[in-house]
């Protein structure tokens, strides 16, 4: 299984889901470790990961 990083961005008004409430869903869905969500300004490195540009 994958990992996804969710970036929450609550300083703006259409993001009507605030951090607390995407680290409660992630726990209630037991997606545990599965589902990164970044704290504000931390930043997130993956070792080894490839990037492909958009197509």
């Amino acid at each position: 299984m994958g990992t996804v990083a969710a970036k929450h961005l609550e300083a703006l008004s259409h993001c009507l889901l605030p951090c607390a409430q995407l680290v409660q869903g992630r726990r209630e869905a037991g997606l545990g470790s599965r589902l990164l969500v970044p704290a504000d300004g931390e930043t997130l490195e993956f070792a080894g990961a490839s990037r492909r540009a958009a197509a």
